[in-house]
C-alpha cells in the first residue's frame, strides 16, 4: 500500500518546516476507539503532524485535507499506550490528535477529466429533474444522468445503496 501524502498542499499552507508522516487511522478493538500507530522514534523527535488515511491509502476525510498534531510529551511512554508490549509502537487515540488546518481539495484541478466530462454534458437548470435535485441534496448517486452520478462519487466517495 502507498499511501500519497500531499506534501506541497502542507508546504505551501504554512507547515513547510514542520515533520509531517501520513498514518492510517484505523478502529482498535482493544482501545475501543479509533487510532493511529506511530513509532517511539517520531515521539522523541517533537510535535508530529500527519494527515490520516484508510487501510487503502485514501484520505480519511474526502473533500477537505486535514492535517493533525500530535503534542510533543518528554513522558510519553506515561502519556500513551504500546502496541504491544517491546514493540516500537505506541497507539494514539484520535481524540488525542490536534486538528491543525482544514483545506479543501480544489476539485476542478485535481479531478480535470471529471469536469470536462461534466462540463460538457452541461444542461440548462430547466431541465433538472425532482431526481437530480434529491442527488444533489442528499449527497447521493441516484440521478439518471450518469455525469451527475460520477461527480457525486468522485467528491463525497459514495455508490448507490
Amino acid at each position: 500500500m502507498k499511501i500519497n501524502l500531499d506534501r506541497k498542499l502542507w508546504d505551501k499552507n504554512g507547515f513547510a518546516d514542520k515533520y509531517i508522516v501520513a498514518k492510517v487511522c484505523y478502529f482498535n478493538k482493544n482501545l475501543n476507539q479509533k487510532c493511529v500507530r506511530v513509532f517511539k522514534s517520531e515521539l522523541k523527535k517533537g510535535d508530529i503532524y500527519m494527515e490520516l488515511f484508510d487501510f487503502d491509502a485514501n484520505p480519511l476525510f474526502k473533500s477537505k485535507r486535514r492535517l493533525y498534531k500530535i503534542p510533543y510529551f518528554a513522558d510519553y511512554e506515561t502519556q500513551y499506550k504500546e502496541y504491544n508490549s517491546g514493540s516500537d509502537t505506541y497507539l494514539i487515540p484520535f481524540d488525542k490528535l490536534v486538528l491543525e488546518k482544514t483545506v479543501e481539495e480544489d476539485f476542478i484541478e485535481n479531478n480535470k477529466e471529471l469536469f470536462e466530462e461534466f462540463f460538457s454534458e452541461d444542461e440548462h437548470i430547466n431541465k433538472m429533474t425532482i431526481r437530480d435535485f434529491a442527488a444533489i441534496i442528499w449527497k447521493k448517486p441516484v440521478s439518471q444522468k450518469e455525469f451527475l452520478n460520477k461527480l457525486i462519487n468522485n467528491i463525497y466517495g459514495v455508490t448507490k445503496d
